[in-house]
């Protein structure tokens, strides 16, 4: 008994010349024109000779492909609208389609649709691995740039049904990447030339001549109270004293971006509250601006952390 077949709208032509039978028993009536200006497949397979039983009905060819599949690869060959695909499972099938049927007009939408997955439930690992798998560079990109914004992303509970076919250059790209990212994020934070000489609100002009110390500069530069720990940095090839407690921002922020290489890392509260803490405690210009200088340093810092890290390009192979 053959099995059960329907028919898939708004594919239902009655004058079609052509119908495709998906893997589950869906129907398309087409027309061969259209399928052999979008595909060289379809081109290949209508130019051989037609049997005398298709001259009188059309030729059914059956195809490994589901109905959804082909569904969405069709929609994007005809003029009907376009399927708004929002699961990674169906657009990978598409993707897979479109490559088997050598439809590669089709792969900018479908680029686009993928991308739009990394604004969702999907994860950006997944995401890039599919995109890895089709030689999707901009997606690759994208979901490898907010791949740094959590770390988990990259310690998955379950592994990606993509990581039996994805290579291990694909994951060794992403590991240098997020090296590179992280050293030029920590590399922004311990530029301490830019931090007293740099272009901002409180570049020092002048340095005291008996301390030593810089002018109307940032509090944990210029503060004299003596009660200070104090730690040695170099910029501008002179050797400068900082406040302890800016130290220890330093390093909390360091360490923040080991973990997540983003200028937001160095602004969260946990790498924060420490050095606000050890500035309330001095009676000197600490206490008096240093909350409000390492406010507006951290906002600074920020812009340049992220300016720094979004030249930092993956390195890919297509």
């Amino acid at each position: 008994m053959a099995a059960k077949t329907s028919i898939r709208s708004p594919f239902d032509d009655a004058d079609a010349n052509i119908i495709l039978r998906s893997a589950d028993g869906a129907d398309f009536h087409l027309y061969k024109e259209v399928l052999a200006k979008a595909s060289p497949v379809f081109a290949g397979m209508f130019s051989l000779p037609s049997t005398p039983e298709q001259a009188t009905s059309p030729q059914v060819v059956t195809l490994t492909e589901s109905a959804d599949t082909l569904e969405i690869l069709l929609r994007l060959c005809y003029p009907v609208e376009r399927p708004a695909v929002r699961n990674l499972e169906q657009l990978r099938a598409a993707l897979e389609a479109a490559k088997k049927y050598e439809t590669t007009a089709l792969f900018s939408y479908l680029e686009q649709e993928l991308k739009a997955l990394l604004g969702t439930a999907a994860t950006p690992l997944r995401v890039y691995s599919v995109a890895y798998l089709y030689s999707l560079r901009d997606v690759c990109r994208s979901s490898a740039k907010l791949l740094l914004s959590n770390p988990q992303y990259l310690e998955p509970k379950i592994m990606p049904p993509e990581f039996r076919m994805l290579p291990a250059s694909a994951l060794f790209a992403l590991t240098q990447y997020r090296r590179e990212c992280v050293r030029v994020a920590r590399a922004v934070v311990m530029n301490f030339d830019w931090m007293v000489f740099g272009t901002h609100a409180k570049q020092t002009k002048a340095l005291k001549k008996h301390s030593g110390k810089p002018v109307d500069s940032w509090a944990w530069l210029s503060c004299s109270m003596s009660y200070h720990s104090w730690a040695t940095i170099t910029a501008g090839g002179k050797e400068l004293t900082m406040t302890k407690w800016m130290a220890t921002y330093i390093v909390n922020a360091l360490d923040a971006l080991e973990a997540r290489p983003e200028g937001a890392a160095i602004t969260s509260l946990s790498v924060v509250t420490p050095a606000l803490e050890g500035a309330r405690s001095c009676r000197g210009v600490c206490g008096v601006t240093g909350w409000k200088d390492l406010l507006e340093y951290t906002i600074l810092l920020e812009e340049r952390i992220d300016k720094a890290v979004s030249q930092v390009q993956i390195s890919l192979p297509f």
